[in-house]
């Protein structure tokens, strides 16, 4: 689920692209475990219509296994553009990891405008 602060509806042709990406292999173990400096890889993307919706907005993302690596840290972004394709929201660049990239249960990601 997606939530944003606005509560009027997006504007017709709004898209809501929601990623997850792999932001790379974590050396060692435990909480000293630190990530690698690699750009993040997409591993799953999905888009949908969210034009004449407010919040929040429902996803469902369905990743491969196989595309999951252990030791790795994946984070879950989301990204609200126009039909112009121009930035209404965002997930913050400093997004945590997920805890648990198999997860069939409910996530939330709240956006915000960009600044």
């Amino acid at each position: 689920m997606v939530k944003f602060s606005e509560t009027a509806a997006l504007p017709a042709g709004a898209r809501l692209e929601i990623r997850l990406e792999d932001a790379g292999r974590t050396s060692g173990t435990g909480s000293s475990a630190k990530p690698s400096t690699d750009a993040p890889t997409s591993i799953a993307t999905k888009t949908v219509d969210a034009g004449g919706h407010g919040p929040p907005l429902s996803f469902t993302l369905v990743v491969p296994r196989d595309a999951l690596l252990p030791r790795h840290r994946y984070v879950l972004r989301a990204e609200i553009r126009s039909a112009a394709g121009g930035l209404l929201f965002s997930t913050p660049q400093d997004q945590p990891p997920i805890s648990n990239p198999n997860t069939t249960g409910r996530i939330e990601l709240t956006v915000a405008p960009p600044n």
